[in-house]
């Protein structure tokens, strides 16, 4: 999806439904009243986006599409994950964006999810701050509107409240360009892709943040899927046309407690991120071209429950060491005809 459709204006223009514009006054008077309130946020900041959670971006992407799948309570989400002319987008179904959520990205210390009673993994303020490590114009955009985040203009903002405070016009010349940039969000408008609720757009820095973005997609496998049940489908499109579609079903669990879940993996070719969104000008994209090459693998996995006799709930990272599985590969040169659900389909 071309990513300026979520560009400029100023809140009065594009409408500002999720308050972005009293969340940013608050948070520079509190820097001009507390300059080692910005060293804290941007030290923070910082640490989680080129530490901590850097190499995790596509997981947290992951984990925030599974969570906002649970809050819809429609059954497992759907997440699609495309890299394109140096923009990752990642659009998912799920409970859309709305306030409470906008506020806790912006806030490194807290986040809407604490207080769903449904189970989630992952917090959204803590983990999209990986969004750093590779974009300076992070945005988010929802069927109720939208938000982005610019470090350019962040930076603008932060000098203007300088001129009032010395010592907050010292911390900044320290930063060195290292700004708390996910604590002042601005308003976004668009729309998700036909089919989607959501969609992050990140604007790849330069070179070296698209080979981390293209390394980390490379490094998706049917862990992620096993790791968040909240997903039903995983979609990765890769700039060379290639579609990877990773899909999750579970048996009914036996009377001894285990249970046979398949994640199948299919490779073709077909339509991006984009199909159906509306450019600026309304026209509808083309349609996808059909596959012309598809390769299918389906894995099994037996699981039972923990000491409790309840399934055991999702870890915060994709298990490095599966357990025993089965699996089965078919490729073939024309689409399939049909699959099973335990085994690859024929060709």
């Amino acid at each position: 999806m071309e990513p300026r459709i979520i560009g400029g204006g100023s809140d009065e223009q594009i409408g500002d439904p999720f308050g972005t514009a009293e969340l940013r006054r608050r948070v520079l008077d509190a820097w001009t009243a507390s300059p080692a309130r910005f060293r804290e946020d941007a030290n923070a900041e910082e640490e989680l986006a080129l530490g901590g959670y850097r190499d995790r971006l596509i997981i947290e992407l992951a984990q925030n599409a599974a969570d906002a799948a649970a809050r819809a309570g429609r059954g497992p989400g759907r997440l699609r994950l495309a890299l394109r002319d140096g923009v990752l987008a990642a659009a998912n179904t799920g409970a859309p964006l709305d306030a409470a959520a906008v506020e806790s990205l912006a806030t490194l210390r807290a986040s809407s999810k604490r207080s769903d009673a449904t189970m989630t993994v992952g917090r959204f303020g803590v983990g999209f701050a990986a969004v750093v490590a590779v974009s300076d114009e992070p945005a988010i955009v929802g069927q109720a509107g939208g938000v982005r985040w610019s470090l350019a203009e962040a930076r603008e903002l932060i000098a203007g409240q300088a001129v009032q405070q010395s010592e907050l016009a010292e911390e900044l010349r320290r930063r060195d360009g290292h700004l708390p940039l996910l604590r002042l969000p601005f308003a976004a408008s668009g729309e998700p892709p036909v089919g989607y609720d959501t969609v992050v757009l990140l604007p790849l820095r330069d070179g070296a943040a698209e080979d981390l973005a293209r390394t980390l997609l490379d490094g998706i496998d049917d862990a992620l899927l096993l790791t968040l049940p909240g997903l039903g489908e995983v979609v990765v499109e890769t700039p060379d046309g290639t579609v990877r579609t990773l899909t999750r079903a579970a048996v009914e669990r036996s009377e001894s407690g285990l249970a046979e879940v398949v994640i199948t993996d299919r490779t073709g070719e077909a339509g991006g991120i984009g199909e159906g969104a509306r450019s600026p000008a309304g026209r509808p994209s083309p349609p996808p071209a059909p596959s012309t090459r598809s390769c299918w693998r389906t894995v099994r996995w037996r699981s039972g429950p923990g000491r409790t006799g309840r399934s055991p709930g999702p870890s915060r990272s994709p298990p490095t060491a599966p357990p025993s599985r089965s699996r089965s590969r078919r490729c073939c040169t024309r689409p399939p005809r049909a699959r099973s659900r335990w085994a690859s389909p024929r060709c």
